[in-house]
């Protein structure tokens, strides 16, 4: 059995890494909003990129 990398919930399966595709929506949603701050507050290339 494995377990989500969402919410710890135990599930069969051999190809997947979530039990539902909620936990891999909302998973996907945490990594934008982190990857968002992340850019937003970068003053190096990442400004530079977007006056290009």
């Amino acid at each position: 059995m494995k377990q989500c990398k969402t919410c710890g919930e135990q599930f069969d399966g051999n190809a997947r890494e979530f039990c539902s595709w909620q936990c891999e929506e909302n998973h996907v949603k945490s990594l934008r909003k982190k990857l968002d701050d992340a850019v937003k507050t970068d003053r190096g290339h990442t400004q530079k990129l977007s006056k290009q």
